[in-house]
Order: structure tokens, then sequence, then C-alpha cells
């Protein structure tokens, strides 16, 4: 009994330390005026509304992405930045995120949904790994 509640405890801790951490990260991008948001979007490649959404609370995708660049032998490393959040949008607002975040909980090898909305990214980068 005393090894489940250490695990809920530390569990609640995670969770917290990461509500923290991204709270922190979107003060200090709410800081920024306009002009530097748009800069700064500039810079990575993306339009400022996607990455309004990519900063908004949210799902975070990016353990389902890395299960299936893992499963699909592809380098996270491969991708610019731009390429890695358009994924990260698409898996983010994907009707069939519930089943790849199964997945991704029981270590499935299940391949991606056939109507996937990054199947045809994930198909390019593994032709070109």
């Amino acid at each position: 009994m005393h090894t489940a509640s250490h695990s809920i405890f530390e569990r609640l801790s995670s969770l917290w330390q990461n509500y923290r951490r991204r709270t922190a990260n979107l003060l200090e991008i709410e800081n920024l005026t306009q002009h530097e948001f748009e800069n700064l979007a500039a810079d990575l490649g993306i339009e400022p509304g996607d990455l309004r959404v990519l900063c908004s609370p949210g799902e975070n995708m990016k353990n389902v992405l890395d299960f299936r660049f893992k499963q699909l032998g592809i380098s996270r490393n491969a991708l610019d930045f731009a390429a890695l959040a358009e994924m990260h949008f698409r898996c983010r607002f994907c009707a069939h995120k519930r089943l790849c975040k199964y997945d991704v909980r029981q270590g499935n090898d299940s391949p991606c949904p056939f109507d996937c909305p990054n199947l045809e990214s994930f198909r390019k980068l593994r032709a070109a790994a």
C-alpha cells in the first residue's frame, strides 16, 4: 500500500511540475509584444496563429510522435522545428489521438491509423532514413 501511495504522490508531483513549467513558458510568451511574437513565429518558420495554438495549454503530443518515430526508425533530428511543429499540430487535433495515446501507454506496436494526418510525413521521413 505504501508503494501505491508513493507512486501516486510521484505522479501528482510530476504533473504539478509540468504544469508549472508550461505556465511559466506561456507567461513568458504572453509578455511578448505582437511584433516580437510575429518575429518569433517567423524565426521558427510557422504562422503566428499556429504558434499561438502550439503555445496554448492543451495536450502535448510529443510522446506520441516520439513513439511513432521510434516505431518507424525515424530520427527526430531529421526534422526542422517547423516540420516538427506542423506534425505536432496535426497530431494534437487528430480524431485518433486517443488511440495513439493508448498505443503509447500500452507499448503496442500497432501501426498508425490509415487516415493519420501525419502518415504521408512518416512515409517520406522513413524513405529518406
